[in-house]
């Protein structure tokens, strides 16, 4: 019984990310090599954004990145310290020059 509650609730989550699209947005995420961020990334490549992983972890950053484009989706690791003026303008630099703008 529990698993087929499950099995009804995935399928539900995944009906409502049908309807949540945000395809051709550029959505940038701080702190995305923590726990956290790996949840946000993942929701919102599921949801076809333009996902930009910013973080300090170089390897975990670019592994998140590897995984999303393993999928066919878009993704960029900026290593970054948020922290750091010139970190974020340098971010914010990388993304304008692959895609122009920042949605979110």
């Amino acid at each position: 019984m529990l698993i087929s509650v499950g099995i009804k609730q995935n399928l539900k989550m995944e009906q409502e990310l049908a309807t949540f699209n945000l395809q051709d947005k550029v959505i940038v995420v701080t702190g995305a090599t923590g726990i956290l961020g790996k949840a946000f990334i993942k929701g919102l490549s599921a949801a076809n954004a333009q996902v930009v992983i910013i973080g300090r972890n170089e390897e975990v950053g670019l592994a998140r990145e590897s995984e999303i484009r393993a999928k066919g989706k878009e993704a960029l690791f900026v290593k970054c310290d948020v922290l750091i003026k010139g970190d974020l303008l340098g971010a914010r630099d990388l993304v304008m020059q692959k895609w122009g703008r920042i949605d979110g």
